[in-house]
């Protein structure tokens, strides 16, 4: 999906919005919890 910002240099508001939006994007998931790797086989060691 592709969205525009309008960008003014002159305008702090400007500014503003695009790099909150720059940041939202890079941060898109950093929540989640990672998912731990299922093992196909249970393998049991004798000793």
């Amino acid at each position: 999906m592709v969205s525009f910002l309008p960008l003014n240099i002159n305008d702090e508001d400007s500014i503003t919005a695009v790099m909150s939006h720059v940041d939202n994007a890079l941060q898109f998931g950093e929540d989640q919890e990672p998912k731990e790797p299922k093992d196909e086989f249970d393998i049991e060691y004798d000793d």
